[in-house]
């Protein structure tokens, strides 16, 4: 039966596979991989193209993170090489002199050193995620020593993790862009939700207004200190499109230079009809890079980086996501979208097509 199921496989296209794949739940697809080359292939092919040139790196941490389940697993990973889990997000549990630390979210920094104890970079409570590459990244995150059988480490995306998007300032758009993990139970979602219901902001998070509008939640966190380092290094164009007013066209002054790396991620929901703030739920929801390339190329193409703002719309919105989805999906590339796109705003501007023809025939 087994040499059936392999001659089946087999005889598979690539397409046929990666639609099997794309079956496969989040948390089983590293055991799928190791047990099948024709998976292993499929899940590299599934995730080829968001953006020119870029893949796209979730099976990668998908399986290091896999990797965590058991010692037999972490042992084998160092036995082939695989990259390091450091650091990694956990959950402390079962402190008798800080109790308080119990149930905190941190992340386990390196592995234990001499006394047996793993340095936890700890979720302060205050919302503030960690600039990624550096040690303790805030003065607002503790630093704790804390035996292994203290922590429980995050490997689920379904239930423990939810994905996210780190943009690195002063690099190339795209080549920037990492996609990363965030414990659904860390305070950064709490915090988002108060500060809706209160209807403001904090000093280094908000709402995309632009987006909030077409009924994205997406909230961007800053990481750095405002003009802390030279000026080009800490440009975030894609920062800066996601924080277009919705009636001028352009991002307030402190949204325009000096940003430094940010967060993207969402915690109200997939998109959905505009929202009120005070609809806002702490229900984080997976964002991918293939969301933020559509979203970049949207806003940098259609709106005109901001000139044509107010044709955005919830409806507009949501139609060319599934479109921009569905076109990577099929092996379409980014510049075949966008000579597309190009075409079409050229017709309109003709009048050529009607306003509406575009929404039933495009690309």
């Amino acid at each position: 039966m087994a040499d059936e199921e392999e001659l089946g496989f087999s005889r598979l296209g690539q397409d046929e596979l990666v639609l099997v794949w794309k079956q496969i739940a989040d948390d089983d697809r590293f055991a799928a991989a190791l047990s099948c080359k024709k998976f292993h292939e499929a899940g590299l092919h599934c995730g080829k193209k968001w953006h020119p040139g870029k893949p796209k790196k979730v099976l990668t941490v998908t399986r290091v993170l896999a990797t965590l389940r058991s010692a037999s697993l972490q042992a084998w990973a160092a036995a082939v090489g695989c990259p390091s889990h450091y650091p990694h997000w956990v959950e402390i549990h079962g402190l008798s002199g800080a109790p308080q630390y119990n149930g905190r979210v941190g992340r386990a920094m390196g592995p234990p050193n001499a006394q047996g104890r793993v340095q936890v970079e700890v979720d302060a409570g205050l919302g503030e995620l960690p600039l990624r590459g550096r040690p303790i990244s805030s003065k607002s995150l503790k630093s704790l020593l804390v035996k292994p059988s203290n922590l429980t480490n995050l490997t689920s995306l379904s239930d423990d993790l939810v994905h996210a998007v780190y943009s690195e300032s002063g690099g190339a758009i795209g080549s920037c862009w990492k996609e990363v993990v965030i414990p659904r139970k860390h305070s950064c979602f709490e915090r988002d939700v108060h500060l809706s219901q209160l209807r403001c902001q904090s000093l280094t998070a908000t709402l995309s207004p632009l987006l909030h509008k077409c009924g994205e939640l997406l909230t961007i966190q800053r990481v750095e200190r405002p003009h802390s380092r030279e000026r080009a290094s800490m440009d975030n164009q894609l920062a800066t499109y996601l924080m277009i007013d919705t009636e001028s066209g352009f991002a307030p002054p402190e949204w325009q230079s000096g940003i430094g790396d940010v967060y993207l991620y969402r915690a109200g929901g997939p998109p959905g009809p505009p929202l009120a703030a005070t609809d806002f739920t702490a229900q984080p929801v997976h964002l991918t890079l293939d969301e933020v390339g559509f979203m970049w190329d949207w806003i940098n193409g259609e709106l005109g980086s901001g000139e044509d703002v107010k044709l955005a719309t919830a409806g507009l919105y949501q139609k060319r996501m599934q479109q921009y989805l569905e076109t990577n999906a099929n092996g379409k590339d980014h510049e075949e979208y966008m000579e597309q796109l190009e075409d079409l705003k050229a017709k309109l501007a003709s009048g050529e097509l009607a306003a509406a023809e575009p929404l039933r025939s495009f690309p």
